[in-house]
């Protein structure tokens, strides 16, 4: 290989490795958060409009659905499958997540964590408007006995550090007041205990 062939070689290199780098830089910019949005009870996937916002505070609507801040980070449509994948640059350390669609109730989940790979929680329920109140009180009733078990389980594993972590939770997250996690831990311990 003579000296010219050599450079034209040695520059096309470089120019491909500035591309890599380049998008190696982009792609640590932001995080992926894959997910999925079912129905309540039939648990079928729903293809519905999803958007990730920088605020944790509702700041308007768009028709039925809120918005939480002048414009959404990421914008999508879950598939037929019901999944999705929005991006949320790493500059956001939480972020909050709309779902919507219609015939169903609009969902937000604020404070989310921009750390977490998938969105929480995963999957996504969304509850139809046509349900009737017997079937909506049986399905809360299932799903605070169900968290309700769920924590007390997890409390039970290591107490303290449960606690601790829901003390965090009351600095992280400010908005819900000092007494939100104080209570909700103490609804956990009284809850666990209530079989013993």
């Amino acid at each position: 290989m003579d000296i010219i062939n050599y450079l034209r070689l040695l520059s096309i290199t470089i120019m491909f490795s500035s591309v890599l780098a380049q998008g190696s830089i982009h792609s640590q910019q932001s995080r992926v958060h894959p997910g999925q949005v079912v129905e309540t009870k039939t648990k079928h996937p729903l293809k519905v409009d999803v958007k990730a916002w920088p605020e944790s505070r509702e700041s308007g609507r768009q028709g039925d659905c809120p918005q939480f801040g002048t414009a959404p980070l990421d914008s999508t449509r879950s598939g037929k499958d019901g999944r999705f994948k929005v991006k949320v640059d790493t500059k956001n350390p939480t972020y909050t997540i709309t779902y919507c669609a219609a015939n169903y109730v609009p969902r937000a989940d604020s404070d989310i964590p921009n750390e977490s790979e998938e969105v929480i929680p995963n999957p996504v329920e969304l509850y139809p408007l046509n349900s009737n109140v017997e079937g909506y009180n049986a399905y809360i009733q299932s799903k605070t006995l169900s968290v309700l078990n769920d924590l007390a389980y997890l409390r039970g594993v290591r107490p303290a550090e449960f606690d601790q972590a829901v003390r965090s939770l009351a600095v992280e997250f400010p908005r819900g007041g000092p007494d939100v996690f104080p209570m909700l831990t103490a609804v956990v311990k009284g809850w666990g205990e209530r079989s013993r």
